[in-house]
């Protein structure tokens, strides 16, 4: 659907006495901007395709989700480790996540046989030797802003790294297609060294969206989030701690729409961004 029809369908919601925080015209608009370019980044994820919004970085360019795409038939641990790596640097840097898993195009890649035979521990003393390269060829996403590759520091992608290697190696039912499921991994997570809410949510549902595994969130897990949560109480006008509440509300959204749960986490996440004081 184009950006009207998003804008017709939510003005009669909205007429009704729903959706308060877009009772302003411009609200409205920029909610239906939302919509229709979430449904295109999803898209394109789904389609092996770099978001349309992502930055352009230093270096050779690199398609991290056609790559997860192309090795998930012949390497599924591979694929998924990729896709690890994605989740840690931020899916809009893609030339970012290429450098890191290439290892800056100096030395062989980081494969999951390589940084599983050590717990990852060559490819951490890697990134702590070049943290200060790495921040300028491997910048961090908009939904990483708060990682570093200095070893100092206590959300350090060397420790990310062990981390996530320790927990792959230990739990692969937790994403195995026959036994996955989300509202699970999404909690199973919750060890892994600097993977806090955003960063389980988006690897749980890169893995879904990828093929991977049979993953969809049934809810937004605003529990724990900022810009999701933020958002979704500005446009339901529910200003107090009730989660459920939200989910529920966000939920309805999403069945009078006809757009699944991780559609409207995003779309409220993007759109708060946009809004005036």
């Amino acid at each position: 659907m184009t950006g009207s029809v998003w804008r017709a369908r939510l003005t009669r919601i909205v007429e009704e006495g729903l959706l308060p925080g877009l009772a302003e015209p411009d609200a409205l608009n920029r909610f239906a901007d939302c919509i229709e370019q979430s449904l295109a980044d999803h898209a394109a994820i789904r389609a092996g395709k770099n978001l349309p919004k992502a930055t352009r970085g230093p270096g050779p360019e690199f398609a991290p989700f056609a790559e997860v795409k192309e090795l998930a038939a012949k390497d599924w641990r591979e694929a998924v480790w990729l896709a690890g790596i994605a989740t840690l640097i931020g899916w809009d840097r893609p030339e970012s996540i290429g450098q890191l898993y290439n290892g800056m195009y100096r030395n062989d890649a980081w494969t999951w046989a390589r940084v599983s035979a050590d717990g990852g521990k060559a490819m951490a003393e890697w990134i702590g030797a070049n943290a200060e390269l790495l921040h300028k060829v491997a910048p961090f996403g908009s939904h990483r802003a708060y990682q570093s590759h200095r070893p100092g520091s206590p959300t350090s992608t060397g420790r990310v790294v062990r981390s996530l290697v320790a927990w792959l190696k230990a739990n692969p039912h937790e994403l195995h297609p026959e036994t996955s499921d989300f509202d699970r991994l999404f909690h199973a997570l919750e060890p892994v060294s600097g993977f806090g809410r955003t960063a389980r949510f988006d690897l749980a549902r890169l893995l879904g969206l990828l093929g991977l595994a049979p993953l969809e969130p049934k809810q937004c897990f605003f529990q724990g989030s900022s810009g999701p949560q933020r958002g979704a109480r500005l446009v339901f006008r529910l200003h107090d701690g009730l989660f459920a509440r939200l989910e529920e509300e966000a939920r309805g959204l999403g069945r009078v729409l006809g757009l699944s749960a991780q559609i409207v986490e995003d779309v409220c996440c993007q759109w708060q961004k946009g809004r005036r004081p």
